[in-house]
């Protein structure tokens, strides 16, 4: 039972940032959401892509579904370490999102999770 909650509980707060992220872009034209604004090349869509694909496997697997991340400090993982990875990232990534909508025009975050 708890394993279910935890798993719901992450995902939901990862769809959350996610569309954070997302609104990000609300009203920004191609050419301002491929705008590369730091040295590193980060872009707006190209945070988006980063964060993209991991919703299916998480639909289809169990939280303890064992896993294995070669670069990871503890490569033998589960999927609950993932998320927890995933969701962790993903709110780092909405604050550069922030960072970089508001060098494009000046817009902030506020009144938005």
């Amino acid at each position: 039972m708890i394993d279910d909650f935890a798993k719901r509980y992450l995902h939901d707060d990862l769809c959350e940032v996610r569309e954070s992220v997302l609104w990000k872009l609300d009203g920004l034209g191609e050419a301002d959401v491929r705008r590369a604004l730091v040295p590193s090349g980060t872009s707006l869509l190209g945070l988006v892509k980063h964060l993209a694909h991991s919703d299916a496997t998480i639909s289809a697997l169990a939280v303890d579904a064992p896993g294995h991340v070669p670069w990871w400090p503890r490569p033998d993982v589960m999927l609950f370490n993932v998320l927890v990875r995933v969701l962790t990232e993903t709110c780092r990534h909405a604050g550069h999102a922030d960072i970089l909508r508001e060098q494009l025009d000046g817009a902030t975050g506020e009144g938005r999770w």
